[in-house]
């Protein structure tokens, strides 16, 4: 008796499915396996270059400017991190190296971020604090109206997406607003270009896990994975 309405609700599920065509509307989940360049943005060489120089330094506002940018793209440090930083954070040591302290990245872990070529950006940052008057405490600061006179307070995260909007930069022909993780995928592109090892990227952004800093880079070996010629045919043949 039971198999006999189990034969029944099954041929009514079938004949439901085949007139509503739910079975069509499955849902599927296609997971990815890369992620194209246009999803993210990672800045070029020349790219990071022209955003550096965007603000300039003839007024303040450029010179705090300048010093976001320039640090946010040397060391990969969140947004977050970036308006926590106090002056005492900016010369730490790693090893006997010059490094930048972050006191509570994500998950409250600190870490230290060894400068190596890029600490350079000390001047940039350190021409900031001459100019503005600040010897302690927080880093980077709000103005008061007329961007002329530094208030006390310590600047917002939203503040530091509204500077980087100031300064779109172009990207195959577009105009491009970056935003601070577009900075922290930056630096971590273009260190693994410059032949920094992927463990001393992730370390160096404090992530938890490798894949994570292979999604912040992109395709690690993109020429690699260059179609290779196996067959031959000649083009030519198609002209006409």
């Amino acid at each position: 008796m039971f198999a006999e309405q189990k034969d029944f609700i099954d041929e009514v599920l079938t004949r439901l499915q085949n007139a509503t065509g739910t079975h069509a509307g499955l849902v599927k989940v296609v997971r990815k396996q890369d992620v194209a360049d246009s999803e993210h943005l990672r800045l070029t060489r020349n790219q990071a270059t022209i955003l550096i120089n965007a603000p300039g330094v003839d007024t303040l506002a450029g010179v705090r400017d300048t010093a976001m940018i320039a640090l946010m793209l040397c060391t990969g440090i969140r947004e977050q991190e970036l308006v926590n930083l106090d002056v005492d954070d900016l010369r730490q040591a790693l090893g006997g190296k010059l490094a930048l302290c972050v006191k509570e990245g994500k998950g409250c872990k600190q870490r230290l971020v060894p400068y190596g070529d890029m600490s350079f950006v000390l001047a940039i940052v350190e021409n900031w604090l001459l100019r503005s008057g600040i010897f302690d405490g927080a880093v980077f600061r709000a103005f008061w109206r007329g961007n002329k006179k530094v208030r006390p307070t310590r600047l917002s995260v939203r503040a530091v997406n509204d500077v980087l909007a100031q300064y779109p930069v172009v990207v195959d022909g577009d105009t491009r607003v970056v935003k601070p993780h577009d900075l922290r995928r930056s630096y971590a592109k273009l260190q693994y270009e410059a032949e920094m090892d992927l463990v001393a990227i992730q370390q160096n952004l404090g992530h938890e896990s490798l894949k994570t800093t292979q999604l912040y880079i992109g395709a690690l070996d993109v020429e690699k994975r260059m179609g290779k010629a196996f067959v031959i045919f000649d083009v030519g043949r198609l002209v006409g």
